[in-house]
């Protein structure tokens, strides 16, 4: 099995500190919430198993072109404005059929053709300084010329907010119909840009063929370097191909000139996890820059962020008037992320009917994400009839429109029947078709299964390579799954050092069963250093999240002063609180307390607790050792049994068959 090797070094320097107050994350931006768990364990019909199916790697991107080189960029743009017919045929020596090669022989042949006679042709401006910062950090020199000095990073306090141009950028007019500049917009330009040209379409960042755009528009911006829009069209071509440096430099450039959306480009570019020295509070700053220039659909990034307090204070009522203004303007990812609010009843007062009304318009506009909320509604039964036929319906109009969640759903509607007649073989199609696309929740339900056989043949190896790609993508259910696999030696080779590493990494994620596991194994000291102080921290946050289980064992941590001090009255506090939030195996226990601590002491309520575990299914009393009992707590419980009629023997306070079998009889009633 592959482990990832950054991520595992990462996890042991975390593991190794083990510190249980690391802040728990929510979901990404966005995410729709409360999503079906995980399918129970249900019997496998016949069905006609498919081939099981190895992680498929990620495809290639189909875009073939030849990128610029950036040692080729980095001469480029240390020449360009150069005078001098050496340097640019020194450039084309190096780079013959590079992209600027063209451009390099234009300039060469027009600086070595013989000069007319200055007294007919007018005196022109010199050509600018060569020695122009350039922004891309320092770098090494190529042979042949020199690299200007490295400008000075921009400072990360206190951003100074660009000169704002009002909106309506009218280009010089020769630019305006230059195809330079149209081809440059055709390439790069923004959907959503509101100083470009009525009739430019834009197109979307993901399409952008960086190969190609970077070409047209480095010409358009040569020919038209104080173009805002044509600096900002480069800028997005850098992003775009990953060349932040460059992407940062021009959008800097952009928005001092006045391009509102190169304001949202710095926000976009700042979020990543680059090499700029830049966080999400730095983008905050650019999107409120942008939405203020009247750049509307960066609102809703801007309120997303303040929705889930990401680089910002989190304020719901902010976020909600932000998402209203995209919402108003007709956008819908306003739509649907105003719907978001009204489901969550965050910033706003909880309306189901308005956001299942919102989700609607949304999806009808082509936004699926929002047919995934509204079959949740329907799942769900929030604010319309509960149906799992219209969640079934609307789970595949958005997987129709290739959501990956709608996907997934519609797999775990197949799975457990939901909606639709059970189908495990569907399901697992649907699984497959979003997992290969990398999405959590589909591997971990796909390489549920194959663990458990459903559909296909077990197959714990397969299950484990499956949970180990999640786990790698950081999904915490994934990891959790994969430290139970080494837990058991299932799939893998048994390694209880590697499951409580993978229940550690889940566990600081906020996952409650990780939460769980992870206290398990510290308080046993399974695979790592026991302790019962960090395994009471563990079961607590696990507890805040309703597991009951882990309220059963704070109650047993609280009854014996293990991880603190002891104290009975908060261990009875926590067998309650497991038994209401439905771990119905606490009444043994509670009696067990009053049957043999000293301060609690009461054979006939410890007797009435015993009675009570048998009549809800409980057994522990019938396997307990007859030796182990206190004689006046037996005695009690006979004479309980005797007047359940139940049992016929002596009330002698020996626990034997005779008395075993009573409480057997007692338990098959119940």
């Amino acid at each position: 099995m592959h482990l990832n090797t950054k991520s595992f070094l990462t996890g042991l320097v975390v593991f190794a500190l083990l510190a249980p107050n690391v802040a728990l994350s929510a979901g990404g931006k966005g995410d729709d919430l409360n999503q079906p768990d995980t399918p129970p364990v249900v019997p496998v019909p016949d069905v006609v198993a498919p081939e099981p199916i190895a992680p498929a790697p990620v495809a290639p991107s189909e875009d073939t072109g030849e990128e610029v080189a950036p040692d080729e960029l980095l001469m480029w743009f240390s020449i360009r404005n150069s005078e001098d017919p050496v340097v640019y045929q020194q450039f084309l020596d190096r780079y013959p059929d590079g992209t600027f090669a063209n451009l390099a022989r234009i300039r060469r042949d027009a600086l070595t053709t013989p000069r007319v006679d200055p007294a007919i042709v007018p005196e022109v401006e010199p050509a600018p300084d060569i020695t122009t910062p350039d922004p891309t950090g320092s770098v090494p020199a190529l042979p042949m010329f020199s690299l200007p000095t490295p400008a000075e990073p921009a400072p990360r306090v206190d951003l100074a907010p660009p000169v704002t141009a009002p909106v309506g950028e009218q280009p010089p007019d020769r630019a305006a119909i230059d195809p330079r500049v149209l081809a440059c917009d055709l390439a790069a330009g923004h959907p959503h840009d509101i100083q470009a040209p009525a009739d430019l379409a834009g197109i979307q960042f993901d399409d952008i063929n960086t190969a190609s755009a970077v070409k047209l528009c480095v010409i358009a911006h040569e020919a038209f370097p104080d173009h805002a829009r044509v600096t900002f069209n480069l800028g997005r071509v850098y992003h775009a191909a990953n060349a932040v440096q460059l992407a940062e430099r021009f959008f800097l450039e952009a928005a001092g000139a006045g391009h509102v959306r190169a304001n949202a480009g710095l926000g976009f570019l700042y979020e990543e996890d680059n090499a700029l020295d830049r966080d999400v509070s730095d983008a905050n700053a650019y999107f409120r820059l942008a939405v203020e220039g009247g750049d509307i659909p960066v609102a809703v990034d801007l309120g997303w962020n303040y929705y889930q307090g990401d680089g910002v204070a989190k304020d719901s009522v902010e976020a909600v008037r932000l998402f209203r203004l995209a919402a108003d303007a007709g956008l819908e990812r306003g739509l649907y992320a105003l719907g978001t609010a009204l489901r969550d009843g965050k910033g706003v007062a909880r309306d189901y009917a308005a956001a299942a009304q919102l989700f609607r318009q949304a999806g009808d506009m082509g936004y699926s994400r929002a047919w995934v909320s509204l079959g949740h509604q329907y799942e769900n039964g929030f604010g319309v009839g509960q149906s799992d036929q219209q969640a079934v319906r609307f789970y595949r109009m958005a997987a129709d429109g290739g959501n990956l969640i709608g996907i997934t759903n519609l797999g775990w509607m197949y799975a457990n029947g939901r909606g639709v007649t059970r189908d495990y073989a569907q399901a697992i199609l649907l699984y497959q078709r979003a997992a290969e696309q990398d999405h959590p929740r589909a591997i971990n339900l796909l390489a549920g299964m194959y663990e458990d056989g459903h559909g296909v043949p077990r197959d714990d190896v397969r299950a484990a390579q499956w949970y180990q790609r999640g786990a790698d993508l950081e999904d915490p259910a994934s990891q959790n799954d994969l430290g139970l696999m080494y837990a058991a030696g299932r799939g893998v080779e048994q390694n209880k050092f590697y499951a409580a590493r993978y229940y550690m990494l889940a566990a600081v994620q906020g996952y409650r069963w990780a939460q769980y596991n992870f206290a398990q194994v510290l308080e046993s000291g399974t695979g790592i250093e026991r302790d019962a102080a960090k395994a009471r921290v563990w079961y607590e946050r696990a507890a805040a999240q309703g597991h009951s289980s882990a309220m059963y064992e704070l109650a047993w941590l609280d009854a014996k002063g293990e991880g603190g001090p002891k104290d009975i009255a908060k261990a009875l506090g926590w067998f309650d609180a497991a038994r209401e939030a439905g771990y119905s195996r606490t009444w043994a226990s509670v009696g067990y307390l009053y049957e043999t601590e000293p301060m609690l002491y009461a054979a006939d309520t410890a007797a009435q607790y015993y009675i009570q575990a048998l009549q809800t299914g409980d057994d522990w009393p019938i396997t307990r050792p007859g030796r182990e009992w206190d004689r006046d707590t037996a005695r009690a419980l006979q004479r309980r049994l005797r007047a359940a009629g139940v049992y016929s023997g002596g009330v002698d306070g020996s626990v034997g068959p005779a008395t075993q079998a009573a409480m057997r009889r007692m338990l098959a009633v119940n």
